[in-house]
């Protein structure tokens, strides 16, 4: 694989700015390109689809999954992600490199698919579980408490597994140009950039 076909991945438990992050380095670089994710979720207030996921129906997801058309799919929060071959073609045959925003589930799938040296992967922390906690109810659309304790729950779990990652950045509340400099300074480091 040339370095346009690697695979920026970025991940860290529900709340900790993944898409907001991804979003930054896409401004700053206009050699990588984000991967739209398929979701079996609703939409949320404010949310394009095609540009910020593909809404899909369980049963058009099921169907997507029965053709094996997912690089990477999995459940989460109640909900399906998954992320298609075609759009990560779709962006390598455009000269860009892919930028997966996953849960810690995909990302672990891709860990296990893709060889170290064609893949970069970052995990983003939040200052603390309080923290956490509170950009999670900050959310568009609201969350009951039950979700809440849902997410806050599956967020221990997951923040245990930033092992697993080639990087770890801490995105503290208020500095995300920090954090977005932080990210494009590993890309660098690690020639990712094209």
């Amino acid at each position: 694989m040339g370095k346009k076909h690697k695979l920026i991945i970025i991940s860290g438990a529900s709340g900790t700015g993944k898409t907001v992050v991804a979003l930054g380095l896409l401004k700053v670089n206009k050699k990588l390109k984000r991967v739209v994710t398929y979701t079996t979720r609703k939409r949320r207030p404010g949310e394009v689809a095609g540009q910020d996921y593909h809404f899909v129906t369980e049963n058009k997801f099921n169907q997507m999954v029965k053709n094996k058309e997912f690089f990477e799919y999995a459940a989460v929060h109640n909900y399906y992600y998954g992320n298609a071959y075609e759009e990560i073609k779709k962006i390598r045959d455009s000269g860009q490199s892919p930028v997966l925003v996953i849960d810690v589930q995909g990302g672990l799938t891709v860990k296990k698919k893709i060889r170290k040296k064609e893949r970069l992967m970052i995990f983003l922390m939040p200052e603390s579980k309080e923290q956490l906690k509170q950009r999670i109810k900050k959310r568009k659309g609201g969350m009951s408490k039950k979700d809440l304790e849902l997410r806050m729950t599956d967020a221990d779990k997951e923040m245990k597994l930033a092992g697993e990652y080639d990087y770890l950045v801490v995105n503290k509340q208020g500095k995300l140009d920090e954090t977005i400099n932080m990210v494009v300074e590993i890309i660098k480091k690690e020639n990712f950039l094209l």
